[in-house]
């Protein structure tokens, strides 16, 4: 079941999420500021107030076949983006319906939306980072940044930087949010993150 985890204490704050009595279970997401929660539950991909874990609307079918865990909630919670077999789609997250799709970008980790929403990054098994713009999933531009996998993404909090991970050689990479030009290039691990300031 999913918990919540208090940061600075880095242990379970709560017992098991429930709504109803029934323990939340699933694949998850959280908005940009962790104010809506997505879920992948049997009956649908459903939205909950963080907070209070009020059901936001109903659940939306959105097919998942080979997505596995691959999918983000947009800043704004109206939203769903997924990943699978080098194509990135994006859904309404009220209505389930496909906004768009595009193919060639989008393969194997979690899709990740800049701090405005205006643009997703994905990674392929390539070794590449794409920056897709979400008004109609037009690759802005792609960065090969090794000959391997890209194992996660990020924005920096005001979306001028990227970070880009890869697993074999444990190299981290910030990147123009704009340019896809690499800024930094340093073989310091699997993650990496930019701090808000």
């Amino acid at each position: 079941g999913l918990v919540v985890i208090d940061l600075e204490e880095r242990s379970a704050v709560a017992e098991t999420l429930s709504v109803d009595g029934e323990d939340m279970r699933g694949y998850f997401s959280l908005n940009q500021d962790g104010s809506v929660l997505l879920i992948d539950q049997v009956d649908g991909m459903q939205r909950y107030r963080s907070d209070t874990l009020e059901k936001i609307g109903s659940p939306v079918s959105i097919d998942l076949t080979k997505v596995d865990v691959k999918f983000a909630l947009s800043p704004d919670a109206r939203t769903i983006a997924t990943v699978a077999l080098g194509e990135t789609r994006l859904y309404d997250a009220t209505t389930g319906d496909q906004l768009w799709s595009s193919r060639g970008a989008g393969s194997f980790f979690r899709p990740a939306f800049s701090p405005d929403g205006s643009a997703i990054l994905v990674t392929d098994i390539n070794g590449s980072v794409h920056r897709l713009d979400t008004t109609d999933g037009t690759i802005q531009w792609s960065t090969l940044l090794a000959p391997e996998v890209i194992i996660g993404t990020g924005w920096s909090a005001d979306g001028r930087l990227v970070t880009a991970s890869t697993f074999a050689s444990e190299r981290v990479f910030v990147l123009d949010a704009a340019s896809g030009e690499v800024a930094l290039d340093r073989q310091i691990g699997w993650a990496g993150a930019v701090t808000p300031d």
